[in-house]
């Protein structure tokens, strides 16, 4: 994925971040957090569907052609990706909630689970 981090400062003191963090924050919402780990912008070419940007199974794909005119290229292994990740992501819901992993595909059709949210 083509991505960047963007932070609003730079500081070895921890402590820094309990002060500024929150003053950026008012003026720019979009700021992931106020602790050391979240005080950053991320920056993304295409939505990712999520507010942390690391999940691949989230990531656009690009095609490079000579011809504007030419055929998308479609991977065959993404169809089945793509479901697994679904899959993937209700199995996250379902175990923050109940404290286990769902033994059936079945326990994960729930909208708490199984949403565009997930």
């Amino acid at each position: 994925d083509f991505s960047r981090a963007e932070h609003p400062f730079f500081t070895s003191n921890v402590s820094n971040f309990a002060a500024l963090c929150p003053e950026i924050l008012k003026g720019s919402p979009t700021l992931l957090g106020i602790d050391q780990w979240s005080c950053y912008w991320e920056w993304v070419w295409q939505p990712v569907a999520h507010r942390y940007m690391h999940n691949p199974d989230n990531f656009g794909i690009i095609q490079f052609s000579e011809y504007a005119e030419a055929s998308t290229c479609g991977n065959l292994a993404w169809p089945a990706r793509y479901v697994l990740a679904q899959v993937y992501q209700a199995q996250i819901a379902y175990v923050k909630e109940q404290g286990t992993y769902a033994e059936a595909l079945s326990m994960l059709l729930a909208p708490a689970y199984c949403s565009i949210a997930n």
